[in-house]
């Protein structure tokens, strides 16, 4: 799957990074129940 997060999550993600510098921060999309996708946010530390 190579599709691009949504515009809301995209900014969410951002703020978060500014918000918490030293962390790493991914955004995951995985198959969720039912095999419908569903987009994850994970710190990696």
């Amino acid at each position: 799957m190579s599709a691009q997060p949504p515009q809301w999550l995209t900014s969410a993600t951002q703020a978060l990074r500014k918000r918490y510098p030293h962390d790493r921060i991914e955004v995951v999309l995985r198959s969720g129940a039912l095999n419908m996708p569903e987009w994850r946010v994970r710190c990696l530390d």
